[in-house]
């Protein structure tokens, strides 16, 4: 009953954090699970049903029940999901290369446009030939196996093909390969890609990662040099980490713009009375600094952030006309 638990609660985190990705990372032990289960090892149906069908069927209902209820309060459709809907309100770029580019909606703010038209977009077009989709794959997994991996990328470099032998012939080696081969073909046919899509991977990354280092063998090298090398890339693992660290903690610039923000934010909540902020953004402005979000409850939030929209400010100041402005 534990492992069945155990493995809702694994489908149930990855379905509400990375739900594409999630169901790539999923598949293959669902395969695996029921391959296992139809074969001569496997357990008895009874002892199936209890220990891992039921727990999970239990899980996995709970959580899709809070799921829809929360879609269905916001979107009014059980299936439909909070993002879909922001997809189709501004986004031209589709998500996935064989989908086709959408009408371009009527924008009310410069920063709506240009957020739709810009890296997506870009992205979609160079997609459209075989050569775009190459320097784009390629380009993006190598930053993302370096960001991701960083100086642990040595022993996988150095013991690859003993590293990929190993997998092709080991039964749960086979198994991360496979897992690792699906979700990597699922990222390779999204048209945005950042680094935190993978993120369902990363226990695997350090599987083979510290397989690599359990097989390194330097030939006609002594037992001293290997154990040198293993204990370096430890050593600079924990250097390029308590580099990272010490940069968080002691480079505190409270001129970025969301330290800003929330300076201005905090200043009003501790201020009488409602707040109504319009934002208006200069020439040089990023589209991903973007200061202007709310709760859900807008009406009685006692700050407000809304964008500045010139001739229709007049609607908006006497829409909030009890707020200071």
């Amino acid at each position: 009953m534990y492992y069945g638990l155990l493995f809702g609660a694994g489908v149930a985190i990855l379905a509400n954090s990375r739900p594409y990705e999630g169901l790539l990372l999923s598949l293959p032990a669902v395969a695996m699970l029921l391959v296992w289960m139809l074969s001569k090892r496997g357990p008895r149906p009874r002892i199936f049903a209890t220990q891992i069908a039921v727990p999970l069927f239990i899980v996995l209902a709970l959580t899709g029940t809070a799921m829809g209820f929360y879609n269905l309060r916001i979107t009014g459709n059980v299936f439909r999901m909070p993002y879909q809907v922001y997809a189709e309100t501004y986004d031209i770029a589709p998500k996935f290369i064989w989908q086709s580019l959408r009408p371009e909606p009527i924008y009310h703010h410069q920063v709506l446009h240009d957020i739709s038209h810009g890296v997506d977009l870009t992205l979609y077009k160079l997609e459209r030939s075989v050569v775009g989709f190459v320097t784009k794959n390629v380009a993006y997994v190598s930053w993302w196996m370096f960001y991701s991996l960083n100086v642990f990328l040595i022993p996988l470099i150095a013991r690859c093909s003993i590293t990929f032998h190993w997998a092709w012939h080991n039964r749960w080696g086979s198994f991360a390969l496979l897992t690792y081969g699906v979700l990597v073909c699922g990222l390779l046919v999204e048209i945005p890609m950042m680094i935190h899509y993978a993120a369902p991977i990363t226990g695997i990354n350090y599987l083979f990662v510290l397989q690599a280092m359990r097989l390194w063998n330097w030939h006609n090298a002594s037992r001293n040099v290997k154990q040198l090398m293993l204990w370096l890339v430890l050593l600079l693992g924990a250097v390029v980490a308590i580099g990272l660290l010490y940069v968080r903690t002691n480079f505190d610039d409270a001129s970025v713009w969301y330290k800003r923000r929330a300076a201005v934010r905090d200043q009003l909540m501790k201020a009488e009375g409602k707040h109504l902020i319009i934002v208006s953004y200069g020439l040089g402005h990023l589209v991903h600094e973007e200061w202007v979000h709310n709760g859900a409850s807008i009406d009685d939030a006692k700050v407000i952030w809304a964008r500045d929209m010139n001739d229709q400010n007049c609607k908006l100041v006497e829409y909030f006309k009890q707020r200071r402005i």
